[in-house]
């Protein structure tokens, strides 16, 4: 394995930080917190730095105009095919 899939590896977020991600935010909209407070609390919540960073991407394309799918298309490397879909 490569030295920078390796460290990549290391400080990349599991599936299970990016599931619970998404598990807080339904939860956050679903009781009436409009979406792009619900972005920046969950990115204050102890989620990892590049949940954070990805976190801020989405949110900054959404005061943009652009759809949550297109933020998070911004962080492939974090959000996989099938979370874009469902959120398109």
């Amino acid at each position: 394995m490569a030295w920078n899939s390796v460290i990549a590896h290391i400080t990349r977020p599991s599936q299970t930080c990016v599931l619970q991600f998404f598990r807080q935010l339904a939860t956050m909209i679903a009781s009436g917190i409009p979406i792009l407070r619900s972005l920046e609390i969950a990115a204050t919540r102890g989620a990892p730095q590049h949940l954070q960073v990805a976190i801020a991407t989405i949110r900054q394309s959404l005061l943009e105009g652009a759809t949550i799918a297109d933020g998070l298309k911004k962080s492939p490397q974090l959000f996989r095919a099938e979370h874009i879909q469902l959120l398109s």
